[in-house]
């Protein structure tokens, strides 16, 4: 049995298939078929998510981050030839940080520009999970993949106890990360700097806060 929340609400499901069809119908979305028929119709056991080519879009992406919360097994996740873009890229970054199973991305082929780029490097940076990252055909300069593809070969390279050693840290260095960002919106004080993934997704999506309050471009705050 697999958990979905939505909206604050908790809904159990019995299988991925559930999950998918019903963040389909809460996103207003129709199913993508080819995916459909990969998850499976019992438990949320799933190694790998194939979406090359199946053109999930920017909305239809959502249903599938629900997917990807409630497969805990999950290490491999295609996203090559979706058209997806800077800040759909976010959302996915956002689901997948912190999962520490996760180790293979695959982006390729999708109109992911410089900002979208900043913020996978960023992730690689603080997460050592991700040890392969696909970014032929898309927008992001050749010396920032370069830094992005160096990050994952390092991460492939880490040996298990180096590994538990750099993860306990980030998950440290995130939980203060958190708290820092909630005293932050506690003390209503427009954001400056980005220290979090979370911030950083932020400052991809949205340009002005509620006030008004013009934040900095993410391209200056995230450095490669």
């Amino acid at each position: 049995v697999s958990v979905l929340y939505w909206k604050g609400m908790e809904v159990v499901q019995h299988s991925l298939r559930d999950v998918y069809a019903a963040s389909c119908e809460a996103n207003a979305c129709r199913k993508n078929t080819m995916l459909f028929s990969q998850l499976p119709t019992e438990g949320t056991e799933l190694n790998n998510l194939d979406l090359s080519l199946n053109f999930v879009g920017k909305i239809g992406v959502r249903p599938v981050l629900d997917v990807i919360r409630s497969a805990p097994q999950l290490r491999s996740i295609s996203f090559a030839d979706n058209f997806l873009d800077n800040a759909a890229v976010g959302e996915i970054l956002s689901c997948i940080d912190g999962r520490p199973n996760i180790t293979t991305l695959d982006f390729s082929g999708n109109p992911i520009s410089q900002s979208g780029g900043k913020c996978l490097n960023f992730l690689l940076r603080n997460n050592s999970n991700i040890q392969s990252v696909g970014l032929q055909r898309t927008l992001i300069n050749p010396t920032l993949r370069a830094a992005i593809l160096q990050k994952a070969e390092n991460n492939s390279k880490l040996t298990d106890e180096e590994k538990k050693a750099k993860l306990e840290s980030q998950a440290s260095l995130r939980d203060t990360q958190r708290a820092q960002q909630e005293l932050r919106r506690a003390h209503r004080k427009p954001l400056t700097d980005t220290n979090t993934l979370t911030d950083a997704l932020h400052l991809l999506c949205i340009d002005k806060d509620p006030e008004g309050t013009e934040y900095k471009s993410l391209s200056l705050l995230l450095d490669t």
